[in-house]
């Protein structure tokens, strides 16, 4: 028999949180005034999206100590099914 395989949903591989801004179209943000929207792009480190939401670096963070745990030796074979552009 085949080995068995389990789907496990680990936090650190969510979408990024764009704060205020969840769930709203491009068009929305930008009809909010003081969006900051601008700033967010130029900079996602420097402005949280949606004031609240997390940083760029925070993300990367976040991410990379996942795929710290997963490269350690003897470390159980992963495979990522789906992610949307908030994870890269």
């Amino acid at each position: 028999m085949g080995a068995t395989s389990r789907s496990v949903q680990d936090p650190r591989l969510n979408e990024m949180n764009y704060g205020d801004w969840e769930g709203k179209t491009h068009a929305e943000i930008l009809a909010e005034p003081g969006n900051r929207w601008l700033d967010w792009a130029a900079d996602p480190d420097a402005t949280r999206p949606g004031n609240t939401g997390e940083l760029a670096s925070e993300l990367v963070a976040r991410v990379t100590t996942f795929l710290y745990d997963v490269m350690q030796p003897g470390t159980t074979v992963w495979r990522l099914r789906t992610t949307r552009r908030g994870v890269c």
